[in-house]
C-alpha cells in the first residue's frame, strides 16, 4: 500500500513540474528571436563592398594596397527597393552627399551572386 502511494505522489508530483515547465516557457517569434547577422561581400579587383544583413543597413567599402593590407574603409548605409523586377541597392556612403545605386543580381536558385555598379562594374560574391 506504501508503495503505490509513493507511486501516486510521484507521478502527481511529475505531472505538476511538466505543467509548471510548460506554462512558463514562451513560445518564440519575431521579436524574441535574436537576428542572425549576415554578412554578404563582394569582391572587384582591389576594392570590396560589404552588406551587413541584420536590419540596421550598415555597408563598408574597403580598398586594398597591392600587398592585401586595407588602405582605406568606408563605412555607409544600405536599403534596398524593387526596379521593373530587379533588386537595386542604394549605398550612401559616409563624406559623400550622394546616394550610389547598385543593381543587385540573383542566380537562378535566388541566392543573391553579383553587385553592379554605376560604371557597369560586376562585382562577385567573394569566397
Amino acid at each position: 500500500m506504501k508503495k503505490l502511494l509513493l507511486s501516486f505522489l510521484v507521478v502527481c508530483s511529475l505531472n505538476l513540474l511538466a505543467q509548471k515547465i510548460k506554462n512558463n516557457s514562451k513560445p518564440l517569434n519575431n521579436s524574441s528571436m535574436n537576428v542572425e547577422k549576415e554578412i554578404i561581400t563582394f569582391c572587384y579587383e582591389n576594392f570590396t563592398v560589404a552588406l551587413v544583413n541584420d536590419g540596421n543597413g550598415y555597408a563598408e567599402m574597403k580598398r586594398y594596397t597591392l600587398d592585401g593590407r586595407v588602405a582605406s574603409l568606408t563605412p555607409g548605409r544600405w536599403s534596398t527597393s524593387k526596379n521593373n523586377g530587379y533588386n537595386d541597392v542604394y549605398i550612401k556612403w559616409r563624406g559623400s552627399d550622394e546616394t550610389f545605386n547598385y543593381l543587385l543580381i540573383k542566380d537562378g536558385n535566388g541566392f543573391i551572386s553579383k553587385l553592379i555598379d554605376g560604371m557597369s562594374r560586376s562585382m562577385n560574391r567573394c569566397r
